[in-house]
């Protein structure tokens, strides 16, 4: 599970770099959330246009915390993307295949409001 601590600016002009920051964390078999450490944890910037994507690969200052500088892609911030870059490889070869952690506090996700009771 991902969380922003410092979410991109969602203005910010395309081609501006920008720093992003986030936790990463998991639940144990006790149900104790840990900090999550991994390499090549990246973050994407989906363009609001439909644009080219823009990805950096984030530092770890600290075990489950993580920062990145990426630049705002062509079209402007569309969305947000936290991931882990890995590797599927099957009979026809190897080819890089993402996982992708839910982002608890998504800017660009509609909160979900419950529909008012009838009256």
């Amino acid at each position: 599970m991902a969380r922003l601590t410092a979410p991109p600016p969602l203005h910010a002009p395309p081609g501006r770099k920008v720093r992003v920051a986030w936790t990463l964390s998991y639940v144990d078999e006790r149900g104790k959330r840990r900090p999550f450490n991994g390499g090549y944890v990246f973050v994407r910037l989906l363009s609001a246009s439909g644009g080219a994507l823009s990805t950096a690969f984030a530092a770890e200052p600290r075990p489950g915390r993580y920062v990145a500088r990426v630049t705002v892609p062509k079209g402007g911030i569309g969305g947000i993307q936290i991931g882990i870059r890995g590797t599927r490889c099957d009979q026809g070869g190897c080819a890089p295949s993402d996982l992708l952690f839910p982002i608890t506090n998504d800017p660009f996700r509609a909160p979900r409001h419950a529909a008012a009771p009838p009256r």
